[in-house]
């Protein structure tokens, strides 16, 4: 199978050719784009950044919103008989609640429930974490009035058993 020079020259034109032509049809295939397809592309991207912008301005607008409620809540105190701040935490829930329904059709938006939820949750155990404060408080009062009663018991037995 011993081929001729020009056997061989001519096998050689045929790959190549045959290798430019491939990686022409694949370059042509992958990177060309019409001038419609590329408009569109742009298109769709500002409409991207429209969205995402818009995004970004309503969480902006929530932000003070959450920062308010949150230090609401941690300055609540069950002690202290005021319907109105219990009354303000829980409009500020509702709030948030409010615009996340309004909003949830786009998953980014997702946080604003994530954040109501946890107010929520933190709210609720500092009002129960005051109730727990009072009923500790008036644990150890009835603890110290049992062991004063025990003291003065003891002493009255004390000086029966003297006389």
């Amino acid at each position: 199978m011993n081929l001729t020079n020009k056997e061989r020259g001519e096998q050689f034109i045929l790959l190549t050719s045959v290798y430019v032509t491939t990686i022409t049809l694949l370059g042509l295939a992958l990177f060309y784009r019409t001038q419609r397809e590329s408009y569109n592309g742009k298109e769709q991207y500002s409409k991207l950044l429209v969205a995402e912008n818009a995004f970004e301005k309503s969480i902006a607008e929530e932000i003070p919103k959450v920062d308010s409620l949150s230090a609401q809540i941690i300055r609540y105190s069950g002690n202290v008989n005021a319907a109105f701040l219990e009354d303000d935490i829980k409009y500020g829930l509702n709030e948030i609640s409010s615009d996340y329904q309004r909003l949830k059709n786009d998953r980014r938006y997702i946080v604003l429930y994530h954040v109501h939820a946890l107010y929520n949750t933190l709210f609720i155990n500092r009002r129960e974490l005051e109730g727990n404060m009072k009923d500790i408080d008036g644990l150890n009062q009835s603890w110290d009035d049992c062991k004063h009663s025990t003291r003065q018991l003891r002493e009255s037995l004390t000086r029966e058993s003297l006389k």
